[in-house]
């Protein structure tokens, strides 16, 4: 998403292109991801907003489902969230959302080339090499390699991805499946963004595809028998892990597919510093600021690095005296601390959703059942928050930020 996106952004802005890729051919793996209005607003203004609503489900609202009785005991409202911010949440299935990126950053230009590994970085020289011994030259080498990035070493910042001690499993059911049993149809007539909480463990589940698959994301914690980030994992695991939940749990656990994956889920420290010190590099997404999926935030901060990036990028001339390091040091000021900010509150949420029996539960049962007001401890339910979340312009902020730190050479010229 990162590397697309920032290719679209910065080929938009009037810059060549090209973007190498390590697989053999462009794709992503078949799993849901969230488009917060934030990201949204950003590919509605690449031109994107029909291709995007044509793949997307819109959830009417959150609802915190107990563990225990499979019901909601709390809501928050999101039908409400394209009239509040300017823009719709979208929950979509990511190799739909992999596609358009991809046909929409082929149409503005941008030249792809699968099946190019990196070995080295060499970015005083704006070089990349691969693994065939090609030397790939520019002037600027966006790295968008994930959590586990090679760039970022490159750049110095010897920052490894740390264990957040849960692990998840992830599944797609056709809808039509849970619309055949009365318990579970509501969940595709009514979409919405569900979330069933238990001590330690939760499971996600939405809607994708205009309602016809559902996503289910179930996390468990980790019992560091997994050697590596993911393995083959089976249905009967899962249910295992959830063992004692409600009927309705129960019955949706029952309909996944017996051959899943487990994944082990890691996020970055703060990286303080995304660009190398000869200003021919930068890092962006994950390699930058991965994050625990807690805020359903991660591939949206990447959409707005890429909107950011390209703003930037669009200020480099001789008549506005902005160079390339100007530029950068620019991106890297304006994107970092809001980037650390929701990897905070990733955090945050993640010990919320998680607490166990006793009166912590109960205090957050009586929280969901108060609902959205400014100051919740449940971040997806929070005013305040969420308008710092959701209501974020990236491009009105890199706007006024130059305007704050060029206007008054601008005004001169």
């Amino acid at each position: 998403m990162a590397g697309l996106g920032a290719g679209l952004a910065i080929r938009g802005v009037g810059h060549e292109v090209t973007i190498l890729e390590q697989a053999p051919a462009f794709g992503e793996i078949g799993a849901g991801v969230q488009v917060p209005p934030n990201a949204a607003r950003e590919l509605i203004r690449w031109g994107l907003c029909d291709k995007m609503a044509a793949i997307a489900s819109t959830p009417d609202r959150i609802n915190y489902r107990s563990w225990k009785t499979g019901k909601a005991t709390g809501f928050s409202r999101l039908s409400n969230h394209e009239q509040r911010y300017g823009a719709p949440y979208w929950q979509v299935f990511r190799p739909d959302y992999h596609t358009i990126l991809l046909e929409a950053a082929i149409a503005a230009g941008v030249k792809l080339r699968p099946g190019c590994v990196v070995s080295s970085y060499d970015p005083p020289n704006g070089a990349v090499v691969l693994e065939s011994g090609e030397m790939v030259k520019g002037d600027l080498i966006v790295a968008a390699d994930g959590v586990k990035s090679i760039a970022r070493h490159a750049v110095g910042q010897e920052v490894e991805p740390h264990e957040t001690g849960d692990t998840c499993f992830r599944a797609v059911i056709p809808g039509e499946m849970l619309l055949a049993d009365p318990d579970l149809a509501s969940l595709v007539s009514t979409p919405s963004f569900e979330q069933w909480l238990g001590p330690d463990h939760h499971i996600i589940g939405y809607n994708m595809q205009k309602d016809k698959n559902f996503n289910l994301l179930m996390v468990i914690p980790d019992d560091e028998k997994m050697k590596g980030y993911k393995a083959p994992a089976t249905g009967e695991e899962v249910r295992q892990a959830f063992a004692g939940w409600s009927q309705m749990t129960r019955k949706l656990l029952a309909m996944i597919p017996e051959d899943v994956e487990r994944w082990r889920l890691i996020d970055l420290p703060p990286v303080q510093n995304w660009v190398h010190p000869s200003n021919r590099m930068v890092v962006i997404g994950d390699a930058a600021h991965a994050t625990l999926p807690y805020l359903a935030q991660g591939a949206a901060m990447a959409i707005e690095d890429a909107s950011a990036l390209g703003f930037a990028l669009s200020k480099i001339s001789k008549r506005n005296k902005v160079d390339l390091p100007a530029a950068l040091a620019f991106f890297c000021a304006l994107r970092r601390e809001r980037a650390h900010t929701v990897q905070r509150g990733s955090w945050t949420n993640r010990f919320f959703i998680h607490m166990r029996d006793g009166p912590q539960y109960e205090m957050r049962e009586d929280v969901f059942q108060a609902g959205d007001y400014p100051g919740s401890p449940n971040l997806m339910g929070n005013s305040l928050f969420q308008d710092w979340l959701y209501g974020y312009d990236v491009l009105q902020d890199a706007e006024k930020q130059w305007q704050r730190a060029h206007g008054t050479v601008l005004a001169k010229l």
